[in-house]
């Protein structure tokens, strides 16, 4: 989101303040009901991780987050 805090953040833990490892994921399009990002999985290992939906206000928020997957 141009002009905006928002954003898509992949992490080690549900829980954003003890995720040790994060990426930030690129959106390829954003509106209130749906987010589409590529995917990279970049350094982190194949097995659990999460998706954290990033809040506007500037501070360290997750507003959402969804479990996935990553590898076999």
């Amino acid at each position: 989101q141009v002009g905006s805090y928002r954003r898509l953040e992949l992490c080690n833990n549900a829980d954003y303040s003890l995720a040790t490892h994060r990426e930030i994921l690129n959106p390829t399009s954003w509106a209130n009901n749906d987010i589409v990002a590529e995917f990279r999985q970049g350094a982190f290992p194949s097995g659990t991780a999460w998706i954290h939906v990033m809040g506007d206000n500037g501070y360290e928020d997750s507003i959402a987050s969804t479990e996935i997957q990553i590898g076999d």
